[in-house]
């Protein structure tokens, strides 16, 4: 039985080995009920490695503990502070991860100090924001680039123009 490579075996690893491998519990979290549930769904074909438990709206408490609440910033300028703030206070929550698509340096920065362990762009392919959510859990602070090849904010027209989704 050879150790598996790559996240599903730092998740073995992080997990104790074994085939009891835990998925990592994560909880998709904004402001809009339509932004987290289009988050949690975008997460869900990835269940060999993740279990989406919760979407809250910012505010809400969650149902159960989570490895990680990712939390999409869409319809706030900057971080929102003080939303952060409310999720770095619940116990819930083992780790926050910012999903954006601005990654402003001084958002980053802000993020770190409001208690945020990840920033992940939402430039990235959704395999690698699983990836990225399973690397946070297992305690790595990610901060993410814009994907190679893929366009910079500036250069998009609007999330999921690409996916066939109108602004």
């Amino acid at each position: 039985d050879r150790p598996r490579g790559g996240i599903l075996g730092q998740m073995a690893r992080a997990n104790g080995g074994g085939g009891g491998d835990r998925l990592v519990r994560v909880a998709a979290v904004n402001d809009y009920e339509i932004i987290v549930a289009g988050v949690a769904a975008l997460l869900r074909q990835f269940h060999d490695r993740l279990e989406v438990v919760d979407q809250i709206i910012v505010g809400e408490p969650l149902s159960e503990p989570v490895d990680v609440a990712l939390y999409d910033t869409y319809g706030r300028r900057g971080i929102a502070e003080t939303a952060l703030a409310e999720l770095a206070a619940m116990p819930e929550i083992a780790r926050i991860a910012i999903f954006s698509l601005d990654l402003n340096p001084k958002l980053v920065d802000a993020a770190r100090a409001a208690g945020a362990h990840a920033f992940i762009s939402k430039a990235l392919p959704a395999e690698a924001i699983a990836d990225a959510i399973v690397q946070v859990a297992l305690g790595e602070d990610l901060y993410t680039e814009v994907a190679p090849g893929r366009p910079a904010l500036a250069e998009l027209d609007w999330p999921g123009k690409d996916a066939g989704l109108t602004e």
